[in-house]
């Protein structure tokens, strides 16, 4: 369960392992700044640790007290850096505006390869994300804020160059046929496209193909319809649709 962690505004304590005999030196932190902790080993078990699977991100809290009955709900999270050191992203994600006011605690799904956009999902720690939970913040790590939210985009979205918007494959009585591209501007569906009549969007692996050119077109790959015979019982390419967002 997680912690509710104590965390000043702006400014953050942690606990990273020592290099020379497990104690280390306590210093401030400032959101951004690499940072060292600080403590005796005795002093490292209060906090713990939990590699969020996204990048290079990982979450640290406080443990809740074997007496504690309600919901632990609160984290900090940072990135683990190349030499070892750690940076803070976010020092209280319970403290990102928007963020839900129940024991769901926002969660990285993804983030861009610059590190510049996260998408988080929000479900309780410990859990998964309801895969029908469709909420997502996108937070913008150079400006500290969420840049765009919305209730309309399901798992399995890929976003566009500036993460302006998502588009989706939507799956029908276990096929695809269906593309939907959602505004983060509006919240609504913008845009999309819909498979030629003997086609289909689902891929050999069940999936649909996406794939952004540029922050307004997407491509969508597009397959044979397998028959059921052993020989054409495999979904082939046949083509691509492109779809611009206006």
């Amino acid at each position: 369960m997680l912690g509710i962690a104590v965390i000043a505004a702006g400014y953050a304590a942690m606990l990273v392992a020592g290099q020379q005999q497990g104690v280390m030196r306590e210093v401030g932190l400032m959101r951004g700044r690499k940072f060292e902790v600080v403590k005796t080993e005795a002093e490292q078990s209060a906090w713990q640790f939990k590699d969020t699977g996204v990048g290079n991100l990982s979450l640290a809290y406080h443990a809740c007290p074997a007496s504690f009955t309600g919901a632990c709900d609160d984290a900090m999270l940072y990135r683990q850096a190349a030499d070892g050191s750690k940076q803070v992203v976010i020092p209280s994600l319970r403290q990102v505006t928007g963020a839900p006011l129940t024991n769901e605690l926002l969660q990285p799904m993804l983030q861009s390869a610059d590190g510049k956009y996260i998408v988080f999902g929000a479900w309780a720690f410990g859990s998964e994300r309801n895969p029908s939970d469709k909420r997502i913040w996108v937070y913008r790590t150079d400006t500290n804020e969420v840049a765009f939210k919305s209730a309309n985009v399901p798992a399995g979205a890929v976003f566009s160059p500036d993460y302006a918007y998502a588009a989706y494959g939507v799956e029908d009585n276990g096929d695809i046929r269906d593309v939907m591209i959602v505004s983060f501007l509006s919240d609504k569906t913008v845009s999309g496209a819909k498979a030629d009549a003997t086609r289909s969007f689902k891929g050999p692996d069940g999936k649909v193909q996406l794939q952004w050119n540029d922050a307004k077109t997407l491509v969508v790959s597009e397959f044979s319809i397998p028959s059921g015979t052993e020989a054409s019982s495999i979904a082939k390419k046949t083509g691509e649709k492109t779809i611009k967002v206006k």
